[in-house]
């Protein structure tokens, strides 16, 4: 179904403490646009507790193309327009399996921050995105053109994964991607679409799948 958001839960040691004791990734997700069916999925740690609970909220968040809001990030990137400079929710809100009122210093839930609960601003952004969605499933089917999807490193290396076939034009940030040889040489450019991680360096490049072989195993460019 594609206005289904998946979302995978996994637990790589028997405990959280034996697998987070020196840091970790809790989660992680693409940050996709309206059009990127594909994109609808995360994954994240499935140990019981609260922190297993609010990455879940965080990740599907992201999928819904919600970046991080400032508060508690070290260093990572945050929405630039987010409009409350400390990453709290700014406004009242109201927790109704509670009767409860959450004061506006409560971080928003797309923060590293706690207590969580939204903001206005996420709240809003994630109602829009559900509308968007809802209106793919009125537009009329395009044509299915193949595309090559490539995984990213830290460095902006990128390698080839597989080949899909796509019915829209991916809603990544467009970049410039140099075509390297079976030798490392430039043979030619073309624009790709760059989908970020939530919480590492790198993410997916999706190209159009025009290339010979050859001259598509590797790809380089700058997305900082």
């Amino acid at each position: 179904d594609p206005q289904t958001y998946y979302y995978a839960m996994f637990n790589p040691e028997p405990t959280f403490g034996q697998f987070c004791y020196n840091g970790c990734v809790l989660g992680l997700s693409v940050l996709g646009g309206p059009k990127d069916v594909w994109s609808r999925a995360s994954i994240g740690l499935g140990y019981t507790g609260y922190m297993t609970n609010s990455t879940a909220v965080h990740e599907i968040g992201h999928a819904h193309g919600r970046e991080h809001a400032p508060c508690g990030l070290y260093g990572q990137p945050s929405d630039p327009d987010y409009p409350y400079p400390a990453g709290n929710t700014g406004v009242w809100g109201y927790d109704i399996t509670k009767n409860k009122l959450k004061e506006p210093e409560y971080a928003d839930f797309m923060s590293y921050c706690s207590p969580i609960w939204t903001s206005d601003y996420t709240f809003a952004g994630i109602h829009s995105r559900v509308l968007k969605v809802g209106e793919q499933r009125r537009a009329a089917p395009g044509v299915l053109t193949p595309w090559q999807r490539f995984k990213v490193d830290e460095e902006g290396v990128a390698t080839i994964i597989d080949t899909v076939e796509l019915d829209t034009i991916p809603d990544g940030e467009p970049v410039l991607v140099d075509l390297l040889d079976e030798h490392g040489n430039k043979s030619g450019e073309t624009t790709g679409y760059f989908f970020p991680y939530s919480h590492l360096p790198g993410g997916w490049v999706f190209a159009a799948d025009q290339h010979p072989a050859e001259a598509a195993l590797v790809h380089h460019f700058d997305y900082y």
